[in-house]
């Protein structure tokens, strides 16, 4: 009896088991399907990158939706008394995207593509017109062309007569004889009759005159047809977003108040996915649903839930293959959440993913075109930023101007880099020019790098000349903006004392040296008579501060011209500014050559100053060598702004960037403080030189060590600190014992000279200079001899 008791339990206890299993099992598979609604079917659904809709015809009485959330609205003919005449000219939807031509007869309508990837061409006659996530409203009326940018960026391409556009085309492309950008806030005129290859030869400084650039008129922005579209477009963009948000959070609402940290239904399903397509597509939906989560719990408002669902998606991100990252599914689901995320403004909390999600495309890699719409993604958040309020503004100029010169455009074609800092050298201008927020000293020395790697990309010359002229046109330009903005109450004095100061020492190095230009600088001083009116202003503290004279700058400064004694020229600016000896008699070469070291003598711990070939008094950057706190470096030193760029320590470039003296120092001990963090770990004090030594030591043992031999830093000695040169006594080719050398290792080229070899005790000495490639072959050549061999 017992026994048919414990077959009866073992048999029930077995059931329940397997029954269990089976539950288990169903809960788990309804599960992964419920979660593949959430990861596969994502969040957002608004802006989709692989829309294949096509748009083929407008409509002139309603809105024309152009997929990827474009749109164009026309002006009623009656109303503007211009024919509406476009035409679709090649329309095509492949795996990059929508790209249109569209050919422009005549009309006047409204385009907005701000929260728009498809890639548009607009041909008007010889002009191609290309919106970078641009809101505007184009007017083409017989020979004559009206483009006002209110948000994001035009290209403005030029043909040459007997070329035409075939197919989708940038603002970079080769086909163009010229180009020209017109950014936001900006309107141009053009008489279509005057674009001919003339044009091929003119700067974009003269491109803006024959394009008349100006601000858009206020009473274009308050009329009824900008006015009643700008209104539009907010209940579109709005819609756009607020579809966003319900759909993402309608998918996410299971998620409830708790992150799965692992995504343990979905390591599961992939854990139990064997085939390796199906695999891979598992990894993309576990990233995803990190990702989408992170993005449902901003939205959602819970910081916290974000960001651990944002920190799993960077974690997981590192342990998943590279063929599944750079796949076109993750690429575009990718590109779609930030093109959605791209809906939002930076003051809101979905804009911080973003940005997190930019920063990872840059970080990718992928190729030129993605970098480059990357980085002007963190641009047009400049333009977001002016809505959102001066930090968010200053931030994301911040973070533009650090990535806006990634080494790839660098690398990339000439013509493309010089047409790429063409474009965001303008872009800095219609800052200056329009918005007073970024009227802070620092962002003018952005600028003036900027300015600075433009002029590189030209050859001395008329053209080189001209651009220089143009760039001392548009600091005349910035400084009749500062007194406006500084009068509306925008900018205080100390910001303007700073700006105007650099200013003129940026227009004063840019002045032609030649005499036979002195009508160019007449026109200069003659420009700027009034800055020394304002100059005088801003250093007299018994006008600008207190009430005495007014409430305002604007009361005082006129109190100020009426009875200030002396009336300040041009000359007394710069005299003021740049030193009293600015405008003194022709210096000579040696003359120069002390007053660079007498300056250079007041920098602590610099010493053994060297200076390079003055072939010109009036050069600006002199080559100079010395020694800083026992660091030797070369450099170019700036005579105007005195400071130092091209920093080479050591043989190796240390900065391009320009650098103050009395920061030299900290800079040179941070970049060999990474040699080597622990070897100065010691009980005794070291004196700054020592410790530069020290390092030059380890550096130097560094680099010989690579090369193949043993040679711990107390193997070398310092020769020469001001030329880098280094003695390495009685060091081993690794594997060759029997072989002792003792060589000067001169650091620029890394050649090694003095050379002599010990071979079973046999001195060997070896004239000329070697490679220590080729070094390490004569050490193994010589330890097949058992005799000296005398050379």
């Amino acid at each position: 009896m017992d026994e048919e008791n414990n077959d009866f339990l073992a048999d029930k206890s077995q059931k329940i088991w397997q029954f269990s299993k089976i539950f288990v099992f169903f809960v788990l598979s309804f599960a992964m399907v419920f979660g593949n609604f959430f990861v596969e079917g994502g969040f957002g659904s608004v802006v989709k990158s692989e829309n294949k809709t096509v748009f083929s015809a407008f409509n002139y009485e309603k809105d024309n939706i152009i997929p990827q959330s474009g749109l164009i609205r026309f002006a009623n003919e009656s109303e503007s008394g211009i024919k509406n005449s476009l035409n679709v000219k090649s329309a095509l939807s492949d795996s990059a995207g929508n790209k249109y031509i569209f050919g422009v007869d005549s009309g006047k309508f409204w385009g907005n593509f701000m929260y728009s990837n498809a890639k548009i061409n607009f041909v008007v006659g010889k002009i191609v017109l290309i919106p970078n996530h641009a809101v505007f409203d184009l007017t083409v009326n017989g020979n004559k062309l009206e483009l006002s940018v209110y948000d994001g960026d035009v290209y403005t391409g030029l043909l040459s007569e007997n070329v035409s556009v075939n197919e989708y085309v940038d603002g970079y492309s080769p086909i163009f004889m010229n180009r020209l950008l017109v950014p936001k806030d900006t309107h141009i005129s053009i008489n279509l009759n005057k674009i001919n290859d003339d044009l091929s030869k003119l700067l974009y400084s003269k491109l803006v005159k024959e394009f008349k650039y100006s601000a858009i008129p206020d009473e274009q922005r308050e009329s009824d047809f900008v006015s009643s579209n700008i209104y539009n477009d907010k209940k579109y963009s709005e819609n756009l977003k607020q579809e966003f948000i319900s759909d993402n959070l309608f998918k996410g609402a299971f998620l409830g108040d708790t992150v799965d940290k692992g995504g343990f239904l979905l390591s599961v399903k992939e854990f139990l996915t064997f085939m390796p397509d199906k695999k891979n597509e598992m990894m993309i939906n576990r990233l995803f649903y990190f990702l989408d989560g992170a993005i449902f719990y901003a939205l959602k408002g819970n910081d916290d839930l974000s960001k651990a669902m944002l920190d799993n998606f960077s974690e997981y991100s590192l342990s998943v293959p590279d063929d599944v990252v750079n796949s076109s599914e993750y690429i575009s689901r990718f590109d779609g959440s930030v093109q959605n995320l791209f809906l939002f403004g930076l003051e809101e909390k979905p804009y911080k993913i973003f940005r997190f999600l930019l920063e990872k495309k840059l970080s990718s890699k992928r190729n030129l075109d993605d970098l480059k719409n990357t980085v002007n993604l963190f641009w047009l958040g400049v333009y977001k930023g002016l809505g959102s309020g001066r930090i968010y503004a200053a931030d994301a100029l911040d973070s533009y101007y650090k990535y806006f010169d990634n080494p790839m455009f660098l690398q990339s074609d000439p013509l493309f880099y010089k047409n790429y800092i063409t474009y965001q050298n303008q872009l800095f201008d219609n800052l200056f020019l329009r918005y007073s927020l970024f009227y802070k000293d620092g962002y003018f020395a952005m600028k003036d790098a900027l300015e600075q790697k433009l002029l590189k990309l030209y050859p001395e010359g008329s053209l080189k000349d001209e651009l220089r002229q143009a760039l001392i046109n548009n600091k005349i330009g910035f400084l009749k903006r500062l007194m406006k903005f500084f009068f509306d109450g925008e900018v205080d004095v100390a910001e303007a004392k700073n700006i105007v100061s650099a200013l003129v020492e940026e227009a004063n190095s840019l002045m032609p040296a030649s005499a036979s230009e002195v009508a160019v600088t007449t026109l200069f001083e003659q420009e700027l008579k009034d800055i020394g009116d304002f100059w005088g202003y801003l250093n007299s503290p018994q006008y600008y501060s207190g009430n005495l004279y007014g409430t305002n700058h604007k009361d005082r400064y006129k109190v100020y011209i009426d009875e200030k004694q002396k009336i300040w020229s041009f000359i007394n600016v710069k005299e003021d500014i740049l030193g009293k000896n600015s405008m003194a008699k022709e210096q000579t070469a040696d003359e120069v050559s002390k007053e660079i070291i007498d300056v250079l003598s007041k920098v602590e711990d610099l010493k053994d100053v060297k200076i390079g070939e003055i072939k010109d008094v009036n050069q600006r950057y002199v080559d100079i060598s010395a020694v800083i706190g026992g660091y030797p470096f070369k450099a170019s030193y700036d005579r105007d702004k005195n400071i130092v760029k091209d920093i080479y320590a050591y043989d190796s470039l240390i900065s391009d960037r320009p650098v103050k003296l009395d920061q030299l120092l900290n800079l040179l001990k941070q970049k060999f403080a990474e040699i080597a963090p622990n070897v100065l770990q010691s009980d005794q004090p070291l004196s700054e030189e020592t410790y530069a030594e020290r390092y030059a030591r380890i550096y130097v043992s560094k680099i010989v060590t690579d090369a193949g031999f043993d040679a711990d830093m107390d193997k070398v000695q310092i020769v020469d600190k001001l030329n880098a040169v280094y003695r390495l006594d009685k060091i081993q080719l690794k594997g060759y014992d029997d072989v002792f050398v003792t060589f000067d290792l001169i650091m620029n080229g890394e050649t090694a000279t003095n050379v002599f070899l010990s071979t079973k005790g046999n001195p060997i000495v070896m004239n000329g200079k070697y490679t220590l490639e080729e070094l390490k072959a004569l050490v193994m050549a010589e330890s097949t001899f058992s005799t000296g061999v005398k050379r």
